[in-house]
């Protein structure tokens, strides 16, 4: 039973990408610590989009970075913060993120894919606080393609992009 609970640890730590050839030199703990800190950015991705947080959403970025996105690209944060200044505050979204794989390149490279589920509706006026917003159903859903770097102030996406897979029927 033992044999089995150890084989069942390590194929789950192994399956998790915690034990990363690229990576050797890092301790588990440094892995584990760099993935959280890219897992943190991904989510932040969501919250600071969805709420509009122009500031906070171009601080997940490098100063370099850049965010592909249907045919355009969006390079600095400047242009990044600039891009949520432009939504329109009634276009109301929800980035429901879902399964990430982190992959450790070296201590100062790493990759990752996250599965979203977007949720979007344009209202006609804002919503009173406590209410909810009806819709049909999901806008999209997809992956986000991304590249990670360290740089002065910790590990920050360095690009990104949206592969879209399922959208609404019609």
């Amino acid at each position: 039973m033992r044999v089995l609970t150890f084989f069942g640890f390590f194929v789950a730590i192994f399956n998790l990408g915690l034990v990363s050839a690229q990576a050797e030199e890092m301790s588990i703990e440094q892995q584990l610590s760099a993935k959280t800190e890219i897992k943190l950015l991904a989510d932040g991705y969501a919250i600071h989009r969805d709420s509009l947080n122009a500031q906070a959403y171009a601080d997940l970025f490098a100063e370099d970075g850049k965010f592909f996105y249907r045919g355009k690209v969006y390079a600095g944060r400047e242009v990044l913060q600039q891009r949520i200044k432009d939504v329109n505050p009634l276009s109301t979204t929800m980035h429901v993120m879902a399964t990430s794989l982190i992959t450790l390149v070296d201590e100062n490279n790493a990759t990752g894919i996250h599965y979203a589920t977007i949720y979007s509706k344009t209202l006609d006026k804002p919503v009173e606080s406590g209410k909810t917003i009806p819709v049909q159903g999901f806008a999209v859903m997809g992956k986000y393609l991304d590249k990670y770097k360290v740089t002065k102030d910790g590990w920050k996406i360095a690009e990104r992009s949206f592969q879209p897979i399922f959208s609404p029927e019609k």
